[in-house]
């Protein structure tokens, strides 16, 4: 059974776990809080692999890490894998979920009060957020279909639905 490791919100993991539910496959849901991630299982999955990360996909003993690579890997593996287009879509929503993670978690310390928010969000929702859907509605319309590949969803729509 597959087992997919992050930590205990949607974030990255959400999309994969759309996924699997998507096409009813079984699968583990392992969520993590720092300690149990840093102290227990980080140090026993770098045997795996050196560069172990959240999230991860683990099917026995191997071991898929960094969010992107487990997009395709899980996307190819329940077939909604879109080929390269579906790459370069997921690498694009990537960065738009990178421009939005500026408002949304306080870690990254863009926004240390209200002002600093209110500014970040005009930025966004003025500059930022047209400027991504409207590549996404050129995608749709250069294509034809209901998704932004086909009329079924593969692994780049369902990271874009988690945004």
């Amino acid at each position: 059974m597959l087992e997919i490791g992050y930590w205990g919100i949607r974030g990255l993991a959400a999309p994969l776990r759309m996924m699997m539910e998507y096409t009813s496959t079984e699968f583990k849901d392992i969520q993590y809080s720092g300690d149990d991630w840093f102290k227990v299982d980080k140090p026993k999955l770098k045997e795996l692999s050196p560069i172990i990360n959240l999230p991860y996909i683990k099917e026995g003993d191997s071991i898929v890490t960094q969010s992107t690579s487990c997009f395709v890997y899980l996307s190819e593996k329940v077939g909604l894998y879109g080929g390269m287009k579906d790459l370069e879509l997921l690498c694009e929503i990537y960065d738009f979920r990178e421009v939005m993670m500026t408002l949304v978690y306080a870690f990254r310390q863009v926004c240390r009060d209200k002002d600093e928010y209110n500014a970040a969000v005009d930025t966004n929702c003025k500059k930022n957020v047209p400027r991504f859907l409207k590549k996404y509605e050129q995608v749709l319309a250069m294509n034809s279909t209901t998704y932004l590949l086909k009329d079924t969803p593969v692994a780049s729509a369902f990271h874009l639905w988690e945004l």
